[in-house]
C-alpha cells in the first residue's frame, strides 16, 4: 500500500540535504516494507528514494550490509544516503543509486547460472551471530535472537496463530508437527550462528542484454540458515531453472552446520510463505485460500516424510 506524501514536501527535503531532482514519480505496488520513488536528478541521474511504512525498518543495518557485501564482489545498488531518525513525516529513508537492467526470467536465469550462483553464495556465506531481524550496533552486526532454536519457536508461533484461522486444517495440526520434530529441534539450540538470506531473490535479479547486473532490495535481510533463498528459488522459479541453480549453488555454499537442519527451515518456510500469500491476497478469498493450499499441499507431503 502506497502511504500518501506530498511531493513536494519530499523535494524540500531532499534539497535539503543538497539533493537537487527535478522530477519525482512513485512506483506504485513497489514493495509490502517501503514507498519506492523514481528521482530523476538536475544533473541527469537517476536515483531511487525508499521510505519505509513504519520506524520498525532501520535502513542504517541495511547499508552496512549491502556496503559490506559490495567490497565483498556482490553487484548491488549503492545506497548513497539514510536517515534513521527524522526522515519524511517521521519515516526512516533511504537514497540509492539506480541499477540498470530489468527482472531476469527463467530463462537468463539458466543462462547466467554460474555468476548469479556465485553472488548468492557471497550472501548466504556471511556469517552472523544469532538469528532473525538484525541489529547493527557500533560496527557489528547480530540477530535477534541467540540460536536457531528460539528464532523457529517464535516464527513458527507468530506464523501459525496467523494462518490457522484461513487453512483447513484439525487443530491440533500445528501441535502434532511441532511434537514430531521435538528431538531435532531440540538439538538446533546448539545452532548459534546464522547466515545472511536476501529472503526475495526472485524478482530482485536484474539483466540487461542477456547479462547479469546485480541483486536489488535488500528490505528483507535477515540471518538465518543459508537454505532460505535456494527455498524461496525452488518454489518460485519452474523446475529446470530451480533444479540447476539449487545444484550449482550447493557446491559454492559451505552448509556442513546447518544440513541437519534443513528439514526444520524448509517445514518453517513452507508455513512462512502460506502467511505471506495470504496477507497479500486477503481481499480475495477464493485466491488467498488456493496460494495458501498450495504451500499447505507441499507441508503435508513434507509431515509424511517424517512418518
Amino acid at each position: 500500500m502506497l502511504d500518501v506524501f506530498n511531493i513536494q514536501e519530499i523535494k524540500f527535503y531532499l534539497e535539503s540535504h543538497s539533493f537537487f531532482v527535478a522530477d519525482i514519480k512513485p512506483i506504485i505496488n513497489s514493495g509490502v516494507s517501503s514507498n519506492v520513488f523514481y528521482l530523476l536528478m538536475k544533473d541527469g541521474s537517476t536515483k531511487y528514494l525508499k521510505i519505509s511504512h513504519d520506524n520498525k525498518l532501520d535502513y542504517s543495518v541495511q547499508k552496512f550490509v549491502v556496503d559490506t557485501l559490495i567490497s565483498l564482489g556482490i553487484k548491488a545498488p549503492k545506497i548513497i544516503y539514510v536517515e534513521p531518525l527524522e526522515g519524511i513525516s517521521g519515516k526512516h529513508l533511504l537514497i540509492l543509486e539506480a541499477l540498470e537492467g530489468v527482472i531476469a526470467t527463467p530463462l537468463e536465469i539458466i543462462s547466467n547460472v554460474d555468476v548469479i550462483s556465485s553472488q548468492l553464495s557471497i550472501i548466504n556465506s556471511f556469517d552472523i551471530p544469532g538469528f532473525g531481524t538484525i541489529k547493527y550496533d557500533n560496527g557489528s552486526l547480530s540477530g535477534e535472537f541467540n540460536s536457531y532454536y528460539d528464532y523457529f519457536l517464535n516464527s513458527f508461533g507468530e506464523y501459525t496463530t496467523f494462518i490457522s484461522p484461513y487453512i483447513n486444517v484439525n487443530t491440533d495440526y500445528f501441535s502434532k508437527l511441532l511434537h514430531k520434530i521435538e528431538k531435532l529441534l531440540l538439538e538446533s539450540k546448539t545452532l548459534t550462528r546464522g547466515r545472511l538470506v536476501h529472503r526475495d531473490i526472485p524478482g530482485h535479479i536484474y539483466i540487461k542484454n542477456g547479462e547479469f547486473t546485480g541483486i536489488i532490495d535488500f528490505d528483507d535481510i535477515k540471518s538465518c540458515t543459508p537454505f532460505y533463498d535456494i527455498l524461496k528459488c525452488h518454489y518460485s522459479y519452474p523446475e529446470d531453472c530451480s533444479n540447476l541453480l539449487t545444484d550449482v549453488w550447493k557446491k559454492k555454499v559451505d552448509c556442513s552446520n546447518y544440513s541437519k537442519f534443513y528439514l526444520l527451515e524448509h517445514l518453517l518456510y513452507l508455513i512462512e510463505e502460506m502467511c505471506n500469500v495470504t496477507s497479500t491476497y486477503i481481499e480475495f478469498k477464493d485466491e488467498k485460500y488456493n496460494k495458501a493450499n498450495t504451500y499447505l499441499k507441499a507441508l503435508d507431503i513434507l509431515i509424511g516424510s517424517l512418518d
